[in-house]
Parts: C-alpha cells; structure tokens; sequence
C-alpha cells in the first residue's frame, strides 16, 4: 500500500493566459498599463461563462495606478477587443461592467 504524503493545499488564485493571446499581434500592441489592467480584470472571473459581468471599480485600481491611467487602459482593450464595456459607470455612483472578448483574434498586422 502507498503512503499518502501530506501535500499542503495552497488557496492561491491565479489567472490564465494562454500562449496565443501572448504571441498575438494585439497583445504585443497593448501598453504595460492595459495588461495589468487586463489581468486584474480577468482575476475577478469566478467562472468558464462568458456571459458573466465583470467589475473593476477605479477606487480598487488607485492603489496600481492613477486613475488617468486606468481610464487610458480600459479605452485601450476595449479597441483591442479584449473587453466590451456593458454598462459604463460614472455618475451616481455606478460601476462599470465589463466581459472578457475574443475580438482581439481579428487583429492581423504588428
């Protein structure tokens, strides 16, 4: 009989990128700025649905970035295609919400 080794069970979350996004023409346009932004983004999906809304209030990214910047980052994937802005925020205290695209597949030239 085998001896079962006591393997220490980590909680740690990380996010998934997949090497052809990596090697993309669009990936290798994008700033530092936006794939961070992008990978916070995708942290924040608990699921394999692509229906699901995501958030990313400006309040949680102004301790990585200023908020010019972040504003600059999400234009910047949103012409990429790596996000669609469902519903924008701003006044009133909304959130934007976002879902992950594969739209940044169309892009051909360097």
């Amino acid at each position: 009989m085998s001896r079962r080794r006591n393997r220490k069970r980590t909680s740690a979350r990380f996010v998934q990128i997949f090497t052809d996004m990596l090697k993309s023409p669009a990936w290798e346009k994008l700033s530092n700025s936006s794939r961070v932004t992008y990978i916070h983004i995708k942290s924040k999906c608990y699921s394999s649905d692509p229906t699901v809304d995501l958030t990313l209030s400006f309040n949680e990214m102004e301790k990585i970035m200023a908020r010019k910047t972040f504003a600059r980052s999400l234009r910047e994937l949103e012409q990429s295609g790596f996000i669609t802005i469902t519903q924008r925020g701003g006044l009133f205290r909304k959130r934007n919400f976002f879902k992950l695209s594969d739209d940044w597949r169309n892009i051909k030239d360097k």
